[in-house]
């Protein structure tokens, strides 16, 4: 089937969906009751009703800082929920939202103008990336879903520092608050989104980047038990790590989950040199610094800690005891995972030289890089830095993906992806010796409207972006992607390997382990 007839088929399917919610009927101000209180939204130029800027919890300040999420206090009136959306304190330049503070959990809710009550809609929780350090929900428009009747959440919550601080004077969170806001604003579209005709016994958690990282977590937490139906992992599963000198020249061996041993020496450090040494008055004490002294710390605060209450275990080891929650995942990555970390070292230090690149090997994988070596020949690629993007982002990234999908697959039903776009605009400047396309992040473009955006994106109506949204709006609707107007989607088994190659050309199957050499990573 072409590209062209699954554009026509998805258009069918936004008429079908316009037709099936005529009943209802849109106002210019939408007003909704909540279990806190009513909110009043308003319709956005597609004429969806749109309400940002939604407390699920209370303000995480004072007294509350480092302190489990607690449910926003109710109030009274109709709370205006047309304004912009706070985003957590960051690093600046890193998201669109333009007032920042610790007074940020709060998320937005997009839906249809029309919603069939007897057929209340699918909804999608979309937590963002950003590295636990940067990001807010407001990043993210959920335009093409929207249109195909879904309802979508985006979440805040809190990041670097505030969100993931393993100090022992904190042991109810263990280092995982972050985490524990994303499972309350799950338990807020449980209690709340039949209001805004959304279907609490169909909800879908979904990620991307540190996002997919947390809906690993997630299905991995007893706290979110029960909070979703469907799973979505973007670019970041539960067995991604990066090997030493692969994030840049000097950086060691690294994983977006360390344990509790680990990280909470870190932790225990950083207070001392922020004056709070003493075990028994740390948690006060660190309540007092100021906020900005607290954002400076994120670059060694943005792992997931298990061995806690939050996250007893490494996820991946409890996929593979099948010690999650059970309900189908959707999870990929695309073709070239690992180049923009790549092009920052080419672009930023030394050109990456034959010679460099073998001594990258030998610095990732010890004994083991004449292997590797042979497995990615020089002569197979257009220069070094280009081979050594390939190893890393199969190692790191789409091996690592497979990995965590297998795992699980023969307890539930998983669908895998690569998306394989060459033509999607490189997030940095890339050099002439590293292919641009299908990097970290390119898929999002094709889902989302994004601020702020990557460079020129694709227009959500290209026939590549328009199966993408058929395809994941079936997975929410019904827990399997397949639709008789696109190709066929076949599940991941071990014993039937098959990953969906979305591509501009065509969509078609692959054996990713064969053609990524995962059996070698393994």
């Amino acid at each position: 089937m072409t590209l062209r007839r699954l554009a026509t088929a998805g258009c069918a399917l936004l008429l079908i969906t316009a037709c099936a919610a005529e009943s209802s009927t849109a106002t210019e101000e939408p007003v909704v009751a909540t279990a806190a209180g009513d909110l009043r939204g308003r319709l956005n130029a597609e004429g969806h009703r749109q309400f940002t800027a939604v407390p699920y919890a209370q303000p995480p300040v004072g007294a509350l800082r480092w302190q489990p999420p607690r449910p926003a206090l109710p109030w009274n009136g109709i709370r205006d929920a047309t304004r912009p959306t706070p985003g957590c304190l960051q690093p600046p330049g890193e998201t669109s939202a333009t007032d920042l503070g610790e007074d940020c959990l709060y998320l937005n809710v997009t839906a249809p103008a029309r919603v069939d009550s007897d057929h209340p809609a699918p909804v999608l929780v979309w937590i963002h990336g950003g590295g636990g350090y940067s990001g807010a929900g407001a990043d993210y428009t959920p335009r093409q879903f929207v249109s195909r009747g879904v309802v979508v959440v985006t979440i805040n919550y809190r990041l670097g520092a505030f969100g993931f601080f393993a100090h022992p004077a904190f042991a109810d969170s263990g280092g995982n608050l972050g985490l524990q806001d994303q499972a309350l604003a799950l338990r807020w579209v449980r209690d709340n989104i039949a209001d805004f005709g959304g279907d609490a016994a169909n909800v879908t958690v979904a990620g991307e980047s540190y996002g997919g990282f947390s809906v690993c977590a997630h299905l991995t937490m007893p706290a979110s038990r029960d909070l979703f139906d469907r799973a979505i992992i973007q670019s970041g599963s539960c067995a991604t790590r990066w090997p030493a000198g692969s994030l840049f020249a000097s950086s060691p061996p690294f994983a977006p989950y360390r344990s509790r041993t680990a990280n909470e020496p870190v932790a225990v450090q950083a207070a001392i040199d922020l004056g709070c040494p003493d075990p028994a008055t740390a948690a006060e004490c660190l309540r007092a610094v100021p906020a900005g002294q607290v954002r400076q710390l994120w670059p060694n605060f943005t792992t997931i800690t298990y061995e806690t209450p939050t996250v007893p275990t490494n996820p991946i080891d409890a996929l593979q005891a099948g010690a999650f929650t059970h309900v189908p995942v959707l999870i990929g990555e695309v073709a070239n995972g690992h180049s923009r970390w790549i092009a920052a070292m080419e672009t930023e230090g030394p050109p990456i030289t034959a010679a460099s690149y073998r001594a990258a090997l030998e610095t990732a994988f010890g004994d083991n890089a004449t292997t590797v070596a042979s497995s990615y020949p020089l002569d197979a690629y257009q220069a070094p830095a280009a081979a050594l993007s390939a190893v890393f982002s199969d190692h790191s990234w789409t091996c690592a993906t497979h990995t965590a999908a297998a795992a699980p697959s023969t307890r539930i039903p998983v669908y895998t992806y690569e998306f394989d776009d060459p033509t999607t605009p490189a997030p940095i400047p890339y050099p002439a010796t590293l292919p641009t396309g299908s990097a970290h992040g390119a898929e999002l473009t094709y889902l989302f409207d994004i601020s702020p955006a990557p460079g020129p994106v694709a227009p959500a109506s290209t026939p590549l972006a328009s199966a993408m949204a058929d395809y994941w709006t079936r997975f929410l609707r019904t827990g399997d992607p397949n639709d008789p107007a696109l190709p066929a989607w076949p599940r991941t088994t071990p014993d039937h390997p098959q990953t969906l190659r979305l591509a501009p050309a065509a969509i078609t199957t692959i054996d990713l382990a064969a053609t990524r050499h995962c059996d070698l990573w393994r």
